[in-house]
């Protein structure tokens, strides 16, 4: 009996009664003073319903949500219209995707110097995976990507990014 229990649990893992898609990310408080500008209203506009292996997404205050088809990911979510984040320096590392340059922080930056939850986060109540700002677009937009997303989801917001933001230089502050 006890044999089968452990078999169990080594499958189908430990249950704290929620889904990565449920746990919470640093997108979820994030503060977006520029959310109803004209060009998140268009970047929202032109988003894909569907993103490659995520449901039809839904919106609530701002947040954009994908869930994972398979509801043991972790959700994909966009906030347009946030703070430039502060760790942005002349020496940061950027990703280049479908002609948008991404910037991933390496340490705690929410664009909030009181935030708590860092961008990378694997702990019990927080999504698995990793905050990424868009630099090169004003107003900023960041998305969290979970660590299994693979490469479909970014460039499919990359793509509705270019489509309705210009392209300006990268503010690395001062």
């Amino acid at each position: 009996m006890v044999i089968v229990g452990f078999i169990t649990y080594a499958v189908l893992g430990p249950s704290d009664g929620s889904s990565q898609a449920d746990k919470s990310t640093p997108l979820d408080s994030m503060s977006a003073p520029q959310s109803t500008s004209a060009e998140c209203t268009s970047l929202v506009a032109a988003l894909p319903k569907k993103l490659d292996g995520y449901r039809e997404r839904t919106e609530h205050d701002g947040l954009i949500t994908w869930k994972s088809a398979d509801d043991d990911s972790g959700a994909v979510r966009l906030r347009c219209g946030v703070d430039r984040p502060t760790s942005l320096v002349s020496t940061s590392v950027l990703t280049g995707v479908d002609s948008v340059q991404w910037f991933t922080p390496d340490s705690d930056d929410t664009g909030s110097p009181a935030s708590s939850q860092s961008p990378t986060t694997t702990t019990s109540d927080a999504a698995d995976g990793a905050l990424w700002y868009a630099v090169d677009r004003r107003p900023y937009v960041a998305i969290w990507l979970p660590s299994d997303a693979g490469n479909g989801p970014i460039s499919q917001i990359s793509d509705a990014v270019n489509t309705t933001m210009p392209a300006t230089t990268v503010d690395v502050g001062s």
